[in-house]
């Protein structure tokens, strides 16, 4: 034998309204106004599913599609950085991180800019460009290009990095002859070698490589690294072919239709690319 007590309600004394209602379509759904607890569980539950904490919040580790209960997504239990996305790894495990197109690659960092001082802001902290502001006359001996020098490190996940350099040719004597070398932390990446000469000289140049970062190992000839942990150093040398086919960079002579030679500063620009981790 068994006994039961109905109700459709349950008030308390010193309230005007009942607390808590029982659905009148015999669902067996009860409705409270509000409920005080630190805790809600499951009956068959050995642990706490939902637990409503003093600052107001409500933490639960899972959640669950209210139709079925079938699509049962674990939260990931820390935050992740500025401008990650919610992801899931397709069975119900959730992550934050960067929004990405899969395993293609894309660029992930890119500056260009003058070189006249100028601060970069990059994914491993501020790069300081050089200020370039004036002539740079090429010799027999190679020496550094002004501006071309940069320190930069890449963001986890970079596979290659292009670097380019954009500077004004021009000529002292009828027909220079120079000579462009590359160099990656001091070694020459012999491939990259340029030479160009031509009567009354006068153009902009471009240097454009791009260094491959492959497991497969360094590859001295490329610039092709192993590895690109920390910051690496990149920069350009000028040589001339002799005293007699002298030229020089960073001016331009001929200015609308006169005579007067004109600075050029140079630019200098890096570009990142890979699959964002």
């Amino acid at each position: 034998m068994s006994s039961k007590i109905k109700v459709d309600a349950v008030e308390s004394n010193s309230a005007s309204t009942s607390a808590i209602t029982l659905d009148s379509n015999g669902t067996g759904v009860y409705k409270a106004t509000s409920v005080e607890t630190p805790n809600i569980k499951h009956a068959s539950s050995s642990s706490n599913n939902i637990v409503l904490a003093s600052d107001g919040s409500v933490k639960t580790n899972q959640v669950a599609h209210t139709a079925d209960g079938a699509s049962v997504f674990t939260l990931p239990q820390t935050d992740g950085s500025s401008g990650h996305v919610l992801k899931t790894n397709g069975s119900g495990a959730l992550s934050f991180g960067a929004v990405s197109n899969g395993n293609s690659l894309q660029v992930l960092e890119q500056f260009f800019s003058c070189c006249d001082g100028s601060v970069m802001p990059t994914n491993k902290g501020n790069i300081t460009l050089a200020n370039v502001t004036d002539v740079q006359n090429a010799t027999t001996t190679a020496t550094d290009i002004t501006g071309s020098t940069i320190t930069y490190e890449p963001p986890t996940g970079t596979v290659q990095i292009i670097y380019e350099f954009h500077f004004q040719a021009s000529y002292v004597d009828a027909n220079p002859i120079v000579t462009i070398y590359g160099f990656l932390d001091d070694v020459q990446f012999t491939d990259a070698r340029r030479t160009f000469g031509a009567e009354d000289l006068q153009f902009p140049f471009v240097y454009k490589w791009g260094f491959n970062i492959n497991s497969a190992g360094t590859v001295t000839a490329t610039g092709q690294r192993a590895d690109w942990n920390g910051g690496r150093t990149i920069k350009l040398q000028i040589s001339e072919y002799s005293g007699s086919y002298e030229g020089k960079i960073h001016q331009t002579q001929h200015t609308g239709g006169s005579t007067n030679d004109s600075f050029i500063r140079p630019c200098i620009g890096i570009t990142a690319i890979g699959v964002p981790s």
